[in-house]
């Protein structure tokens, strides 16, 4: 994968870390290994499961109960889902919980970690069957924070997170 400069001068927390330079005007990424999907993976639960737990504490029920009933909607006929739909919703969800966690801290680490996630994240988003399953995880996810379960919200969190980790892996050859 080659990217223009620009892009490259905008992630500069991230290139350097995955990116060779062989002169010119792009930056080759190095493919990514095993080890690194799993630190990433790593890495990424330690704060989404931070940032659930914080959003459970502050969270506006109403935000998160709409989000989970737009995700029931959007898989309710499998036949027709809309990939686009059900991604927009992840977003939004991934955006709802930033927003009610508040913490600048959390927010900036996985900020970071975005360009890296952005390359993994790639591996899994052909497979219909878990674009389905992490819908329902996130339901499940949304539904506890509306309910104010702290411990289930991580916990259906983590679920999520190690469900897709076994998705990206068994797309990535060993080496």
């Amino acid at each position: 994968m080659s990217l223009a400069r620009p892009f490259a001068r905008r992630s500069p927390g991230w290139l350097p870390k995955v990116s060779s330079s062989p002169g010119g005007r792009t930056f080759r990424v190095s493919p990514l290994s095993r080890q690194h999907v799993i630190e990433y993976y790593e890495l990424r639960e330690a704060l989404e499961c931070a940032s659930v737990r914080l959003a459970t504490k502050r969270r506006d029920p109403e935000r998160f109960e709409l989000i989970a009933q737009e995700l029931r909607e959007a898989i309710a006929h499998p036949n027709s889902l809309d990939a686009a739909r059900l991604s927009h919703l992840s977003t939004e969800l991934d955006a709802a919980i930033e927003e009610a966690a508040d913490s600048r801290y959390i927010s900036a680490a996985l900020d970071d970690l975005g360009g890296q996630m952005a390359r993994v994240r790639y591996y899994s988003a052909t497979d219909a069957v878990r674009t389905i399953r992490a819908a329902e995880e996130h339901i499940l996810i949304a539904e506890a924070i509306v309910a104010g379960d702290e411990l289930h919200a991580v916990s259906a969190m983590a679920v999520h997170l190690r469900n897709s980790l076994a998705v990206v892996l068994r797309s990535i050859p060993e080496s």
